[in-house]
């Protein structure tokens, strides 16, 4: 695997600092004096004011809340980073263009000059932290400046009224389309729940009513009053579903009426002759305690009390008085339960007048909800097309001149010192890559970890020029390191381009601190043979003058044999 390390890099540039310093100078020298020829370019500018679109609310959800995202035409809401794209969009600054390339052409008729290149004279930047835009634009005729902008100013402007009206004409033709569409819708749904309230005996009011309206006749008449979009009604957005709760409670107290009407015949029932329980059930209804006989009763009880105070029970007065009362309680028995069994009559009437399945009544509501969403949905497609009307008559645009335009007292220079740092990089990047491309061409080895990882073994030992000295401490290490591994035959592999003298004097140092090895060097890959297969293998090589095709084939070479390189003296 090949491996690129930022140690790498750096000893890449300082081994080619010359060259590549040399062009870079050159480069950056280049960039200068081409700034001092380019021409003076001068600035002018003006500001504007984005309104703050935010606090523009769509009137639908003025009228009803959960309306406030019907339509996706958002026309109010117009995105503050649109308008700084419209500014600098071809609609307006083509006209503003074709101005400036007329007048270049009656200067000069072979001008090439392209929008493109044109645009990029115009700057919008937002100021941080506002909603203002500066608008700027740079030119080298200082008169072309002050009529541009203002150009610019008024194809803005132009465009800003006449996107406006645009928009309000689009939104009011689909609102017209809308209303067309939910006058049917509701027509539909409206015509619906009356049938079916027809078909079921139940009554649908669409109108606010402020006089009862009669349901049945059934057992006695209920009145009701119900109108679905009453100014509550459409306040808390649902509708009024007052017809099936009156009916519903009409059912129910139907109901509990005759369980009421059993159980005071249950006790009538119980009381058998009880003369005062049968007296106290009959005084509890109005209707029978307010009668002749409830009067009767009344007065023979006020005698019964009298006599009592005089006579005793066996007064044949007393007994006579007593019979006569027990004769009308039976009586006013038989007038009770017959005055009950008729109201529960009335109560059974009155309840199966009511009664309506549970499917029925669900039913009826979800049609009325339906009618009341198209209504609801209906009146407010209406209310917002009149505002829509209110706000065509309102032309206002969406932002305001703060400056007029302007022209920038002085001209503006080159920026030397980009151009410089431009030039200094661009000649740097082309210099290093002449370098890069020649040493990758000339296939030798640069770094120590590559010639490691290429000749699969270790650099034993560094040595410097100058210490080619069998005293030295490098050699007098080699010496040791040799003794160590029992070294008796050494082949020492001194592969690098051109001649070099370095192979013959570390054998020669060799020969002189350890005279028994038997010291070979190889110079060439044709002499290396089966012989040397038992011999200790050093190869010996300065960076960069061993090429990795050598030693990719003297890999191949000593798997032949089995063998490897056994250590790397590097020449520093």
């Amino acid at each position: 695997n090949d491996y690129v390390e930022l140690g790498e890099i750096f000893s890449f540039l300082y081994r080619n600092k010359k060259f590549i310093g040399t062009i870079s100078f050159i480069s950056s020298l280049i960039a200068l004096l081409y700034s001092f020829s380019l021409n003076k370019n001068w600035e002018g500018q003006f500001q504007i004011a984005i309104k703050n679109q935010s606090t523009i609310i769509n009137p639908l959800s003025l009228i009803n809340p959960a309306l406030s995202g019907f339509t996706n035409l958002e026309v109010y809401n117009k995105a503050f980073k649109t308008e700084v794209a419209i500014l600098e969009s071809p609609l307006v600054l083509m006209p503003v263009f074709n101005l400036i390339k007329s007048d270049e052409l009656k200067i000069n008729r072979s001008s090439d000059l392209n929008f493109e290149d044109w645009k990029n004279n115009i700057k919008v930047q937002i100021k941080k932290d506002t909603s203002i835009l500066d608008i700027s634009y740079r030119d080298k005729d200082k008169e072309n400046i002050i009529p541009v902008l203002n150009k610019i100013n008024s194809a803005y402007q132009e465009y800003s009224s006449k996107n406006k009206r645009n928009e309000l004409n689009l939104y009011k033709d689909f609102l017209k389309k809308q209303i067309i569409l939910f006058q049917d819708k509701s027509f539909e749904s409206l015509k619906e729940a009356k049938e079916f309230a027809i078909d079921n005996n139940l009554i649908f009011n669409t109108l606010e009513s402020t006089f009862p309206i009669p349901i049945n006749n059934l057992g006695g008449d209920i009145f009701f009053n119900f109108s679905p979009f009453s100014s509550s009604n459409l306040s808390t957005g649902r509708p009024n579903f007052s017809t099936n709760t009156q009916i519903e409670g009409i059912r129910i107290a139907a109901s509990n009426e005759i369980k009421k009407i059993d159980l005071q015949l249950k006790q009538i029932k119980n009381f058998g002759n009880n003369i005062e329980k049968l007296q106290y059930i009959g005084s509890s209804i109005p209707e029978i305690y307010e009668n002749e006989l409830s009067k009767s009763i009344a007065k023979i009880d006020k005698l019964l009390l009298e006599k009592s105070l005089n006579y005793s029970e066996a007064d044949f007065e007393i007994k006579r008085l007593v019979e006569q009362k027990t004769l009308l309680v039976n009586g006013m028995k038989k007038r009770v339960v017959g005055f009950l069994n008729d109201r529960r009559l009335e109560a059974e009437a009155r309840m199966t007048a009511a009664t309506r399945s549970k499917e029925v009544l669900l039913k009826f509501e979800a049609l009325i909800n339906k009618f009341y969403k198209d209504q609801s949905t209906l009146n407010n497609l209406e209310n917002q097309l009149f505002l829509s009307h209110l706000e065509a008559s309102r032309q206002e645009d969406p932002w305001i001149l703060i400056t007029e335009p302007r022209l920038f007292p002085n001209a503006i220079l080159a920026d030397k010192k980009k151009l410089v740092l431009v030039g200094f990089i661009f000649g740097f990047l082309i210099a290093s890559g002449i370098m890069f491309y020649k040493e990758f061409k000339k296939g030798v080895i640069y770094d120590k970890k590559k010639l490691e990882i290429k000749s699969g073994s270790s650099i034993i030992q560094e040595i410097e020029r100058n210490a080619f000295d069998a005293d030295s401490e490098q050699f007098l290490f080699i010496r040791d390191f040799l003794k160590l591994k029992s070294v008796s035959d050494l082949c020492l592999l001194n592969l690098d381009e051109g001649y070099n003298s370095y192979g013959d004097s570390f054998v020669k140092n060799i020969n002189k601190n350890s005279p028994k090895i038997n010291v070979l060097e190889i110079k060439s890959l044709k002499d290396f043979n089966y012989n040397l297969s038992n011999s200790f293998i050093l190869l010996i090589t300065k960076l960069g003058s061993l090429k990795l095709s050598k030693i990719n084939l003297l890999k191949r070479r000593l798997e032949k044999f089995d063998k490897n390189i056994s250590g790397i003296i590097l020449i520093d």
